[in-house]
């Protein structure tokens, strides 16, 4: 499948007044960090849609808790096997993870996310 490029803000990414694709596990990758900045209920067209953010904003987060929030988003993505969340920081209540993807071609995506 081919989508369209976004930068690291969520903007379409140009390149001399071009809008840039991008397919393959690149785009299974954007999708996956969509999901994850998306709000679980927002998205008008699907509310089961997106990262269950409960216990994300709260003073002592669960830790544990939000890694299995975003294994459970990251699935959501139909061509996404397995999912784990390798490491997971909270500094200055800034939220940081890496996560491994396994899809269903046998192919690995690792990503770093900032949530919050």
């Amino acid at each position: 499948m081919i989508d369209l490029m976004l930068d690291s803000d969520g903007d379409l990414l140009f390149t001399n007044q071009d809008l840039q694709l991008v397919d393959e596990a690149d785009e299974i990758k954007q999708e996956l960090i969509i999901i994850l900045k998306t709000r679980q209920g927002e998205f008008f067209g699907d509310e089961t849609m997106g990262l269950n953010q409960t216990g994300l904003f709260v003073k002592q987060p669960d830790l544990n808790y939000i890694a299995n929030n975003v294994v459970q988003a990251l699935k959501q993505q139909e061509r996404v096997v397995s999912a784990e969340v390798t490491d997971i920081e909270l500094v200055n209540r800034n939220l940081k993870l890496t996560f491994d993807a396994t899809l269903d071609t046998g192919q690995s995506i690792r990503t770093e996310v900032d949530l919050l």
